[in-house]
């Protein structure tokens, strides 16, 4: 099997050896890092590149794995394996030993759902972004920051800034930060006292995760700077065991989360999610 991307070579020479070694050992299996599309199969053994996220995709993998000092294989294990966790979860309080004792294994799982199911909204906020200069970016709970952190490969933010829990998943988030000398920030999430406004605001999958959900939303509202654009997700209605009840009863019965978005914000894109809340919204 020929092995001759020669884009990788010249985007990040350790990623191009590591590759160049599993194709030699005909061990690198496409469907193990599930990603599962012919186009990146025919990529990386053609070497034509031209503007598809793969690439982006890949350096986060091979940052991933060096962080987490395992080899592909190993990743691939720990990708392909949600985390079973013993406790009950129905508040925040009892949620926040789970999230503390996150490690390998599920940094290698929400990496790898960030940049699968993630795709269609990297594709948005690429062609969004096309032309822009000088955009400021925010990723209110971040997780792994994979999406984030593909698309400023991709595009080159002027500033962005990252929040969740000071855990393991965040440690990977100030290590890839720093080994790419990235103009960003992180914050802990239970200690925010940052109040600056940015061009575009990203919150994935977190909503459902926070008892006052929707004084979080007016939190986010009030990061979106006018005419700035606001991804949301909240899988609400999803059967998970770190979903609390009280967080959707928080958002659409205490209070009316749909209607402060179409009072302060413009729905210009639905994403196909199985999430009640899905889209991006512009700033009014």
């Amino acid at each position: 099997m020929a092995f001759s991307a020669n884009y990788i070579k010249k985007y990040d020479e350790n990623l191009y050896e590591l590759l160049k070694k599993k194709f030699e050992e005909e061990e690198l299996n496409l469907a193990m890092l599930q990603l599962k599309n012919p186009q990146l199969f025919k990529t990386l053994v053609s070497g034509d590149y031209s503007d598809i996220p793969e690439k982006y995709y890949l350096r986060i993998i091979h940052k991933a794995i060096k962080f987490m000092d395992i080899d592909m294989d190993t990743f691939n294990l720990y990708a392909t394996t949600r985390n079973k966790y013993e406790g009950e979860i129905n508040t925040e309080k009892t949620a926040l030993p789970f999230w503390f004792s996150v490690d390998k294994k599920f940094l290698a799982f929400n990496i790898m759902l960030q940049l699968r199911d993630y795709r269609n909204i990297f594709h948005y906020l690429t062609e969004y972004l096309k032309g822009k200069k000088h955009i400021s970016y925010c990723d209110y709970g971040c997780g792994s920051g994979s999406l984030s952190l593909a698309l400023n490969a991709r595009n080159e933010f002027e500033k962005m800034t990252f929040f969740d829990l000071d855990c393991y998943h965040s440690d990977f988030v100030k290590y890839y930060i720093s080994s790419c000398k990235m103009n960003a920030k992180w914050f802990d999430i239970l200690k925010e006292e940052e109040t600056e406004q940015y061009d575009v605001v990203v919150c994935l999958d977190v909503l459902e995760h926070i008892e006052e959900s929707y004084n979080t939303l007016v939190k986010l509202s009030k990061k979106v700077k006018k005419g700035g654009l606001l991804i949301l997700k909240g899988a609400f209605e999803i059967d998970s065991y770190s979903h609390l009840p009280l967080a959707s009863k928080n958002f659409y019965v205490d209070n009316n989360g749909p209607e402060f978005l179409s009072a302060h914000f413009m729905n210009i894109k639905k994403f196909y999610y199985p999430a009640l809340l899905s889209g991006a919204f512009i700033k009014k």
